[in-house]
């Protein structure tokens, strides 16, 4: 279901490389989770603590499933074409693309923050249950792995 109307921000999530460059509406984000794995070392009669590598979670958007007649979604198209790379003589690295993600104000064009997204690919497309008795709009959620997530500093 569409959340409150009334909230005049909007998302919008950009994938660079796709073509043509696609600018989503989304209405929810789920961020990805960033997580320092630990080392321990175990010496004499205490374990040492150190820092790991880096582990960064899923993003996860809600979008309205629209779509034109006679067209891809291409976001789904991406998915699919990710699933079949060992189909063809294809690099799977190929299908790693990349990102932004805008919150927006209510005016639709200033940008209150950006994130950029590193080598970001759909793992997942999951469909809402439709009810035609319902007052509902198709939302669609998509599961991308990502390999960074950072915020980036906008000039004023």
């Amino acid at each position: 279901m569409v959340g409150n109307p009334l909230n005049t921000f909007q998302f919008k999530l950009l994938i660079f490389g796709l073509n043509p460059i696609s600018e989503i509406e989304v209405q929810k984000v789920k961020f990805p989770s960033n997580e320092i794995q630990e080392i321990e070392v175990g010496g004499g009669t205490e374990n040492l603590k150190y820092p790991g590598k880096i582990k960064v979670g899923d993003l996860e958007i809600e979008k309205l499933k629209v779509g034109l007649v006679g067209q891809v979604d291409p976001i789904y198209q991406w998915f699919k074409d990710a699933q079949n790379f060992s189909f063809g003589s294809k690099n799977p690295l190929q299908y790693r693309k990349q990102g932004q993600l805008w919150l927006l104000a209510p005016d639709m064009i200033t940008k209150l923050q950006v994130w950029e997204i590193k080598e970001i690919w759909p793992k997942k497309i999951e469909g809402s249950d439709l009810d035609l008795k319902a007052n509902e709009l198709f939302i669609e959620k998509v599961t991308f792995s990502v390999r960074r997530f950072e915020a980036v500093v906008l000039n004023a």
